[in-house]
């Protein structure tokens, strides 16, 4: 008899978890037959189980709360019946649920609960769901090398089990975080890769609206609001028809950023007050601070201050509620500037002071030295000069402090993407490699050569679209680091270097200002004489490059950090950063640094107009034995002799 209501219990439960996904409304009276039949019965598992389906029912319907105690019920269960893989379940449940509460303090300890659980279970399909979390746990934190970290090893154990929809997962979170780095061409690589194996392989709706809200969101990082606002329009109108709430609001958020952005404050209003109608419905605060902000901004762009302060106060509310300081930064600097368009000059400074107090409280500089940016507009208008020096002293001071932070990150990021390509490629071939083993098939093994060759022809297209990057400030035309590749590759052909190390000279010469990417514009566009402190900031532009280029694995990245490092040394020993001379230069390095000069005399920049081609020769050859090595020199005489077209 007991037995029968197990099965009747274990049926019902089945059944009420097939509903979660098709048709909601009959849930409450499945459950809870289910729920009576267990606790007749002291069926404790059975009971757990229905605990599960109850939150995951709750979450649909926005009861967050009672979510969160129906897991943490079922975990307490499961963890006395030592059942790993239901306690394993339920700590994914309650750590999703933490995330949506906004509780990320609780969210990542759930998480790495639920890693340490998967690990002792011993499966890696278990593990890596495990470990995706805790990455996009990582995204939200800001601990995006964390986050890489865990990605690297999720990807692995997909791509080992042909999981698709886990890989449409990964590389969606790959590309959301690249994004976040600003990388925007590998992020939107990345999310479109996921877009397409969603589109071809599954039939996910909640996963395909999450990955046009990520493609949305880098439009919108990148200012095409155009195309932001279309594909959060595809996200909403998946994620409204499958009732993924969460995923609807977050859609309607950014669309009223993206119609705020381009000046529709209308729109904007509109579509804002629709997510904060949703998120007061489920009981998402978090997302309530973020909406608020948003719609006191826009009124605050409408010239309705009162308005503004009215819904920047509720944000304020919330963020002290939430503990979230940055959210509460963002408030109080609303308020300044709508009590700054009120005319309420002291109110205003009292806003902005507290905000300028936390941010340097929580070492927040963006915000800090936008505080001080305001506070020197409120005392200019009440005619407080020394105020305003202070104030723009320090602005400047901080600004200046966040590039070269900035600047630090950006050549880490960029070192991780190096890694992570690295990391694909192993993936790739070790797993193409285990299906030659299974198969022992000689087709495998060709094809293990033929996606190396892929991996390092993407690796070495990366690698151009950097150095792109770091010229394009100071030559929009993005054609310097081709002539530069160009007449390196043909110095080094008249040397008599083998055609494959040519080929080679000719792609990784185009590196050889990567590092710019990391020098202020204040110096990379100066138009006068750059003085003693500003060259030698300008000359770490060597070293930064090479770091960016360091522990690359092909012959192209390798070459490419020798000749980031090496190409303003001088054959006398004069040059920079290490101060080497003659051969101690290696070759590349010193090829480089004549097509490099020659280049830059023939070109315009914002400090001098271009040398015609007699000159540029003349003084090429005066720094043969100096600045050049003579041999390089000759070479190159020899090419410009040849009546190869320069113009």
């Amino acid at each position: 008899m007991i037995l029968d209501i197990h099965t009747r219990v274990d049926a019902l439960n089945m059944q009420a978890w097939s509903l979660l996904t098709t048709n909601i409304e009959k849930i409450p009276e499945i459950i809870a037959e289910a729920r009576n039949l267990a606790l007749e019965v002291n069926y404790k598992i059975g009971f757990s189980e229905n605990l599960i389906i109850e939150g995951k029912y709750n979450v649909l319907i926005g009861n967050l709360n009672d979510a969160v105690a129906n897991f943490l019920q079922a975990k307490k269960i499961f963890e006395i019946k030592k059942n790993q893989k239901k306690l394993f379940q339920t700590l994914i449940c309650l750590s999703e649920t933490y995330r949506d509460l906004g509780n990320l303090k609780l969210s990542v300890k759930t998480a790495d609960q639920a890693i340490l659980v998967s690990q002792q279970i011993g499966d890696k399909n278990t593990e890596a769901d495990a470990l995706n979390l805790r990455a996009t746990l990582s995204n939200h934190l800001g601990e995006y090398v964390f986050a890489i970290e865990k990605l690297k090893e999720v990807l692995h154990i997909r791509v080992l089990n042909s999981d698709l929809r886990g890989q449409a997962s990964t590389l969606m979170n790959i590309g959301t975080i690249y994004t976040n780095l600003s990388n925007y061409v590998d992020g939107l690589q990345y999310l479109l890769e996921s877009y397409k194996l969603i589109e071809n392989n599954l039939n996910d709706y909640k996963i395909e609206a999450q990955c046009l809200l990520n493609i949305g969101n880098l439009y919108q990082d990148i200012k095409n609001y155009k195309f932001s606002i279309n594909y959060y329009n595809k996200s909403l109108k998946i994620s409204e028809k499958n009732k993924d709430f969460y995923t609807e609001i977050g859609c309607l958020n950014n669309l009223g950023e993206s119609y705020y952005f381009i000046e529709n404050y209308q729109k904007s209003i509109q579509v804002f007050e629709k997510a904060l109608e949703k998120s007061k419905k489920y009981g998402l605060k978090h997302l309530e601070i973020f909406i608020l902000d948003g719609i006191g901004k826009t009124y605050s762009k409408l010239g309705n201050y009162q308005k503004s302060v009215s819904f920047q106060q509720k944000s304020l509310e919330l963020a002290d509620q939430s503990g979230d300081l940055q959210c509460k930064i963002n408030a109080l600097i609303g308020l300044g500037d709508s009590y700054f368009g009120l005319q309420d000059n002291q109110t205003a400074i009292e806003y902005f002071l507290q905000s300028l107090d936390l941010s340097n409280d929580i070492k927040q500089l963006k915000t800090a030295y936008e505080a001080h940016q305001k506070l020197a507009d409120v005392y200019q208008r009440t005619g407080d000069l020394a105020k305003v020096i202070e104030h723009l002293r320090e602005y400047h001071r901080l600004e200046r402090e966040v590039f070269n932070q900035e600047t630090a990150q950006k050549t880490k990021n960029l070192s991780l993407q190096f890694d992570l390509e690295r990391a694909r490629h192993e993936t790739e071939v070790y797993r193409v490699q285990n299906e030659t083993i299974e198969r022992a098939n000689d087709l495998l093994e060709h094809k293990v050569q033929e996606r190396t060759q892929e991996l390092e022809a993407a690796r070495a297209e990366v690698v151009m679209r950097l150095a792109i990057a770091a010229e394009y400030r100071d030559d929009n035309t993005g054609q310097h680091t081709l002539r530069v590749g160009r007449t390196s590759a043909l110095i080094g052909e008249i040397l008599g270097l083998p055609a494959d190390l040519v080929e080679l000279l000719r792609s990784a010469a185009r590196l050889h200002d990567v590092g710019k990417i990391g020098i202020t514009d204040l110096i990379l566009l100066k138009p006068g004489k750059l003085t003693n402190e500003e060259f030698d900031l300008m000359k770490t532009h060597t070293t930064i490059g090479a770091q960016m280029l360091s522990n690359g694995q092909s012959l192209l990245l390798k070459m490419a950090e020798t000749i980031a490092l090496t190409h303003h040394e001088r054959w006398d020993g004069r040059g920079y950063p290490n101060g080497l001379a003659g051969e101690d230069i290696p070759l590349v390095g010193r090829i480089v640094a004549v097509a490099d000069v020659f280049d830059a005399l023939r070109s315009e920049r914002p400090y001098k107009t271009p040398w015609t081609l007699e000159e540029t020769r003349a003084e090429i050859e005066a720094q043969a034995g100096k600045q050049f090595d003579a041999q390089v020199v000759e070479a190159f005489i020899k090419l410009l002799d040849s009546g190869e077209n320069f113009n």
